[in-house]
């Protein structure tokens, strides 16, 4: 039998963020703002998540964390008022200093509000300058999403030691047809059970 391939297509960062308007974006530049709408806690993890009015892409405001021991801070913000079990693509721009093991310095969507068990962007490591980084995710049943900034991850084997540095962050409406996130090695699919009948269908044909 000859093996079933099946092309998926990726959506383009650059196409998503010079063709779309984005359906929210924090550029960091409120103190207020940051303070009112994301949330800091650290939960006994060691390290500092600041707030710093010059250190962004454009000396201008950017969150920062940062740890000398192994940690997995992130600063959240829960974005409401998007469209249930709709896929949305979350950017941001972020750099690093001396960050090792774990996730690195990472973009990703909480699994407390999504039903999700994983979506992360590729963590970034050592030291880099700004770069954009972005994840794929659905919004849940009610329409929301908590986004993370982080330094590595809540989650068994993702304690990560150094600094990073996001700026405006983004979320854009993705394409149905972008059926995978293809950010780490844990893929999404967005339409499973259509998905499931197109590779039954041509494997009965085989």
């Amino acid at each position: 039998m000859k093996k079933l391939l099946i092309a998926v297509s990726v959506l383009s960062l650059a196409a998503c963020s010079l063709f779309q308007k984005p359906v929210f974006e924090e550029d960091f530049n409120d103190l207020a703002q940051f303070q009112n709408n994301w949330s800091t806690k650290k939960n006994k993890a060691p390290g500092n998540i600041i707030y710093t009015a010059d250190a962004g892409v454009e000396a201008t405001g950017c969150v920062k964390l940062t740890s000398k021991r192994p940690t997995y801070l992130s600063a959240k913000y829960t974005v409401t008022g998007l469209e249930a079990g709709k896929l949305y693509r979350a950017t941001a721009v972020a750099k690093c200093k001396n960050v090792a093991n774990g996730s690195g310095a990472v973009l990703f969507v909480s699994k407390d509000l999504n039903n999700q068990i994983w979506n992360a962007a590729n963590g970034l490591y050592d030291t880099q300058e700004w770069q954009e980084v972005a994840v794929t995710f659905i919004a849940d049943e009610n329409g929301e999403a908590m986004i993370c900034c982080g330094l590595g991850a809540p989650w068994d084997g993702n304690a990560t030691t150094g600094t990073a540095w996001f700026d405006d962050v983004k979320i854009f409406e993705a394409s149905r047809k972008d059926a995978y996130s293809a950010e780490s090695e844990h893929q999404v699919i967005v339409e499973e059970e259509l998905a499931t009948e197109e590779v039954a269908t041509e494997e009965a044909a085989q």
